[in-house]
């Protein structure tokens, strides 16, 4: 019977040893110096065993700079370590992250709450339920089982001075939003006006100075201007060149891409014949 008594508490100083504990937590106010530091202890996650309660601070310096320390085994560090600030019952929280330094086989652990820095939807909510600011120490790791976790409330803040309500920034986080409307535009149907303008002038100045070339070639004369079936051939190549400048012209002001294309079949096919009839008659006399 003596022997299993003995084993028992070997498995459960085992347990606790994996367990994750803080040690020597204490509570202090470097921003005020004549405000003395609160010795909480030790805190560790088993609840039954740990008499510890909550720790209550009376705050009357809406700055105050609050800061927990504490001691852990190096050897055994949580992965997430966090300190929750906030009102858990109406879901404002903050989180703090800690200052660590490794000191032998022990590891301390340093956050700082600066009550300034504060939201202040969370300040306005606890000034108007009356209800205390608590701060919560998460020690934990997904290797360690959950009853080794620690996950514990070690102090409360009353605040003991006067909250601007005139911030807005409380009504317009949780307040009833307005009614988002979006109107979506339809894809544009036509190039913008100045490309537009701008590819059609670049037509003009090329018919321009074709026309200017073949004047300065000799190539077009009244001279050489061909009579009886040459001169429809030449009125088709004419028009075919005309014709798909107007072609271009339109699409480029509006026109969709399909009847583009089919007024360009129906120019080309009888274009390209006259065109080529005109300039095969039209080489044997150059």
């Amino acid at each position: 019977m003596q022997f299993f008594k003995q084993f028992a508490t070997f498995v459960t100083c085992i347990s606790v040893v994996l367990a994750y504990v803080a040690q020597d937590v204490h509570v202090s106010f470097p921003s005020t110096k004549r405000k003395t530091s609160i010795m909480i202890g030790r805190v560790g996650p088993e609840p039954e065993k740990d008499d510890i309660a909550s720790t209550s601070v009376k705050v009357d310096n809406p700055n105050e700079v609050i800061q927990v320390s504490f001691a852990i085994d190096s050897s055994d560090k949580p992965f997430q370590n966090f300190l929750l600030v906030g009102l858990p019952s109406s879901n404002l929280e903050m989180t703090f992250e800690p200052e660590i330094r490794d000191n032998g086989k022990l590891s301390m652990y340093k956050y700082k709450v600066d009550l300034g820095t504060l939201d202040s939807a969370l300040l306005q909510q606890a000034s108007k339920s009356s209800e205390s600011i608590k701060a919560t120490l998460i020690l934990a790791s997904s290797t360690a089982k959950p009853k080794d976790n620690l996950f514990k409330e070690i102090l409360q803040l009353d605040l003991d001075f006067d909250i601007d309500h005139t911030d807005s920034s409380f009504v317009d986080k949780f307040s009833v939003k307005p009614e988002i409307h979006h109107v979506f535009h339809a894809e544009p149907k036509r190039v913008a006006r100045p490309i537009a303008l701008l590819f059609v002038a670049i037509i003009f100045l090329t018919v321009l100075s074709l026309i200017v070339t073949w004047l300065n070639s000799c190539a077009a004369t009244f001279d050489s201007f061909p009579s009886g079936t040459n001169a429809l051939y030449l009125l088709g190549f004419v028009v075919t060149i005309v014709g798909f400048e107007v072609i271009f012209v339109r699409y480029y002001l509006g026109t969709n891409i399909f009847e583009t294309l089919f007024s360009s079949l129906y120019l080309g096919a009888p274009g390209l014949l006259a065109s080529t009839k005109f300039l095969r008659s039209f080489g044997q006399t150059i």
